[in-house]
């Protein structure tokens, strides 16, 4: 069960992640962090107390001890939805496969967490998602900043996730989750404020709003991916959570396919056959 809700938090941030790319065309991506958590922290807090001992204020205090990787998690947040401002999100759906192989690499060098006796054999599997990002990206004449940026994402969430699954041990799922959310909204809502005062903001006489038909459904997702893999992240060790979240770019890119018409060669599909092939051998060990 543990690991379903991983694969059902993966399918939620690859949608989401779909959605990200209209609406920035819209809005800064700052103030659609921040519109997006005031969605959110609602939603989050009343799921959390519909459980009935989800939510407690001893607990909600122990998760604020998460606060730097809580930022960490953010930052990463806020370098992901750049780089879509830069490329195709295909391509930077792709390039979080990287949260995989760090968050293997961080899982096995700080949290001490074994290596299965497989492990080989699904770093194959697994460096096969290369296959899934186009070889135009390697052309000299495309925007390496979106790129740098999405690997910069998946480094910064390799290790927010291992200082999260200690935070998540301590304070329960929904306690983390409504503190993250919290963080997010906050600091997005302090910055967005200071650059308000210092007229750096776009014309506030022609404010740029982004359409609720997708923000709404983005929060819906992000949600139901916070939920899903923070209940998993307390429960599966980190290294395997890290392979198995390399599911996500393969939901990222097939779900760009059918929605911007985003083409897809053989090599893309077999790349992520082999990438469904790996998640599912880890999840069975």
């Amino acid at each position: 069960m543990d690991y379903l809700f991983l694969f059902a938090g993966m399918i939620c941030f690859g949608w989401s992640n779909c959605l990200w790319r209209p609406l920035q065309e819209n809005s800064p991506a700052l103030e659609l962090i921040f519109t997006r958590s005031l969605w959110t922290v609602p939603m989050i807090a009343l799921a959390g107390l519909a459980v009935g001992t989800g939510l407690t204020t001893e607990k909600l205090l122990l998760a604020v001890r998460s606060l730097p990787y809580i930022l960490l998690s953010l930052a990463g947040l806020y370098c992901f939805v750049r780089s879509m401002h830069y490329q195709p999100s295909g391509i930077s759906g792709s390039l979080i496969l990287y949260i995989g192989l760090f968050g293997s690499l961080v899982a096995w060098a700080f949290a001490g967490d074994r290596l299965p006796v497989y492990f080989g054999y699904t770093l194959v599997l697994y460096l096969s998602g290369l296959l899934l990002i186009s070889p135009g990206m390697f052309r000299f004449d495309t925007p390496w900043r979106g790129t740098i940026l999405a690997l910069l994402a998946a480094l910064c969430w390799a290790f927010a996730n291992l200082g999260l699954k200690r935070g998540i041990e301590e304070s329960g799922v929904w306690n983390l989750s409504l503190v993250q959310e919290i963080t997010v909204l906050g600091l997005c809502g302090l910055i967005l404020f200071v650059q308000k005062t210092k007229a750096t903001r776009l014309d506030p006489e022609n404010p740029i709003r982004p359409p609720y038909q997708l923000l709404i459904p983005l929060a819906l997702l992000t949600v139901g991916g916070i939920v899903f893999c923070n209940a998993s992240l307390g429960r599966i060790p980190v290294l395997h959570f890290a392979l198995i979240t390399m599911v996500q770019p393969v939901t990222t890119l097939i779900l760009s396919a059918f929605i911007y018409k985003e083409k897809l060669d053989t090599r893309q599909w077999i790349g992520g056959a082999l990438l469904i092939a790996g998640s599912v051998l880890c999840a069975i060990e």
